[in-house]
């Protein structure tokens, strides 16, 4: 569909969010820059934050509207992101609704996550502030044999949506979890699971100050409110009822939660990235945000 005669989401329009602010459907030379540089007027770069060595064309081939990544077996994966890591050029977004029509094959081999749509502090893209990496994830896909489960024809994967903070420990040099909501076990006390097949899908994510939502196919999946500026709450799909709490439902976790933990959320803004491994391949019809 042309980015001429896009529909409003549903989710979008119930929050308030008309505008059109950021459309891709991978028709033209300028959705990507490839020459590294971070020239203006493309839509994403190939040089994200910390990547050598840069993708190259042969691995994020358009062809009829449609972008495909495929590694190949020269790099373990490949990602493009909204926002060059070597210039200010490039989409960010401070609050909106983003969403992406995406399709990925069944995982060669056994994996844990991949592939991913997902957004990054914009500070921490431009190397400002190394030792902090928020992340908002609108869709990572997970192998179910990862999860002790099988695979089959309509459970080929399973579908996250996730919020991410981390703080690089220096003295210990490994990343640390501050705040992690995870779609995995959102029912966590039934064990069920949002299984996803390898047809197209629609993945979106409506952030809003304090709330996170994530829908596929235009329906809620699960989302996370801050409740009075402290401690999140959890809830699965459209239930009033919020979720037990992560870190009390995966105590071997050691989620950090803190009140006030959204801020560090809300007040980044986001570039967003598309990536996959060699093994497990990604195809994107578009990407739009409204705001």
């Amino acid at each position: 569909m042309s980015c001429k005669t896009v529909p409003v989401p549903e989710a979008a329009a119930e929050a308030g969010l008309f505008k059109l602010a950021f459309c891709e459907d991978f028709e033209n030379d300028f959705a990507i820059d490839f020459s590294g540089e971070g020239k203006p007027g493309y839509s994403f770069y190939v040089n994200r934050a910390r990547r050598r060595p840069l993708l190259v064309q042969s691995q994020a081939e358009m062809r009829k509207s449609v972008l495909y990544l495929r590694p190949g077996s020269a790099m373990e994966s490949v990602s493009i992101c909204t926002c060059s890591s070597q210039t200010q050029n490039g989409f960010s977004m401070h609050f909106g609704y983003i969403e992406a029509r995406i399709r990925v094959d069944r995982p060669l081999g056994r994996h844990n996550h991949w592939p991913k749509f997902w957004g990054t502090g914009k500070e921490y893209i431009h190397n400002e502030n190394p030792g902090h990496r928020a992340e908002l994830v609108v869709v990572e896909f997970t192998d179910p044999l990862d999860k002790g489960l099988s695979r089959s024809r309509g459970k080929d994967m399973i579908y996250v949506g996730t919020l991410h903070d981390h703080s690089w420990e220096k003295e210990n040099g490994v990343w640390k979890h501050r705040l992690c909501t995870n779609s995995v076990n959102a029912t966590g006390y039934n064990d069920q699971f949002n299984y996803v097949d390898t047809d197209w899908h629609t993945y979106g994510a409506l952030w809003e100050p304090g709330h996170v939502a994530w829908y596929m196919d235009n329906e809620l999946m699960h989302s996370v409110r801050f409740v009075g500026g402290s401690l999140p709450q959890y809830y699965y799909r459209d239930d009033p009822r919020p979720l037990p709490r992560i870190e009390e439902r995966f105590p071997e976790m050691n989620f950090q939660v803190w009140e006030g933990a959204h801020t560090v959320t809300d007040r980044e803004t986001m570039a967003f990235s598309l990536g996959c491994h060699r093994y497990w391949t990604m195809d994107v019809d578009w990407v739009r945000v409204w705001q």
